[in-house]
């Protein structure tokens, strides 16, 4: 199973062309007590959606990243094909 972290870079290389931030950029975003624009701007750099903000590829990730992982619930407990809703 995957944490949020992870899936959240996951996502955002996939939004990125395949070019991952640093986890730490990632970290710092996230940081309330830092005012860190630098993953705004790796987004605005390596998008292939030249339309898109860098905000919106952010949101986006972070779209992704808080759905659970393909089997799990939210909570991160494994469902059983019995409990998966359609």
């Amino acid at each position: 199973m995957t944490n949020w972290v992870d899936r959240f870079i996951e996502a955002f290389t996939l939004l990125c062309g395949g070019k991952a931030p640093p986890r730490q950029m990632v970290l710092d975003w996230f940081n309330r007590e830092l005012d860190s624009f630098e993953l705004q701007e790796f987004a605005l750099e390596h998008t292939p959606l030249k339309s898109a903000q860098g905000i919106a590829i952010i949101d986006a990730a972070v779209a992704i990243a808080d759905q659970p992982q393909e089997g799990h619930d939210h909570d991160g407990g494994l469902l059983h094909d019995t409990e998966r809703r359609a």
